[in-house]
């Protein structure tokens, strides 16, 4: 029937990566298209990465950010929903944890989640430049009251970068979250339109919204991956999609 070949998942593209798991260790991986994912919920997992061919994508989804690589070596570690090692060998490994600011790390290179509180250490341990001395009649020994203290600033919350829709709806779309995974790939794209990743992410989202069983859905967003990538790496798919 129509319907039944609308739905029908794509045969699992190969794997590029080796991948090695520590005792004990929770992960899984997917490889859509030109996109091979690893979610790593706890332990250790070491992971070489050959020289992918153009377009290929290999990402590391983390219990608290992202690991993405080209072309790499590496071992990484997750313990009580955190990330707290990383060490490459080979390549280079781009990090992007939550509460830290993302990171380049380069062979030989180590990231440990003990950095974090040493780095806060020494910066509340550094000395307080001392008041110059007051000029002047002597100020009153009387306390201000709490309603003449000026009210502190409200500190502006950090904006959610882009790229945790895109890892989001990936990591929803290796769950079987597919509605999830279509809205947070198209929240990505509409935020980062000229990002690298935008044209996965509109495919991606045409897959998503397909295991949804969503097919009219799934047609607007083959027409838009269509409108948006003529040239892209799953034109043809896409186009065969639309003639089912």
């Amino acid at each position: 029937l129509p319907a039944r070949r609308w739905l029908r998942r794509p045969a699992p593209a190969e794997a590029l990566s080796s991948v090695a798991p520590g005792a004990g260790a929770r992960w899984s991986r997917r490889v859509t298209g030109a996109q091979e994912t690893v979610v790593l919920q706890e332990g250790t997992l070491t992971v070489s990465v050959p020289h992918q061919h153009a377009g290929h994508r290999f990402v590391v989804l983390l219990p608290d950010g992202t690991l993405e690589v080209r072309g790499t070596a590496f071992t990484v570690r997750a313990r009580g929903g955190e990330t707290t090692d990383v060490q490459v060998r080979e390549g280079v490994v781009w990090l992007d944890l939550r509460g830290a600011e993302p990171r380049t790390l380069t062979a030989g290179q180590r990231w440990t989640r003990a950095e974090a509180p040493a780095e806060v250490a020494r910066v509340a341990s550094a000395p307080t430049p001392s008041a110059p001395p007051e000029v002047g009649p002597p100020r009153s020994a009387e306390a201000p009251r709490p309603s003449q203290l000026p009210a502190p600033s409200p500190r502006a919350p950090r904006p959610r970068p882009a790229f945790r829709d895109y890892a989001d709806g990936v990591g929803a779309l290796a769950r079987g979250d597919y509605r999830a995974a279509a809205e947070a790939l198209q929240r990505f794209e509409r935020a980062a339109p000229h990002d690298q990743r935008a044209e996965d992410a509109a495919w991606l989202r045409v897959v998503a919204l397909r295991r949804a069983g969503d097919r009219a859905g799934a047609r607007g967003a083959t027409e838009h991956y269509l409108r948006a990538f003529p040239q892209g790496a799953h034109r043809d798919a896409a186009r065969r999609a639309l003639g089912e």
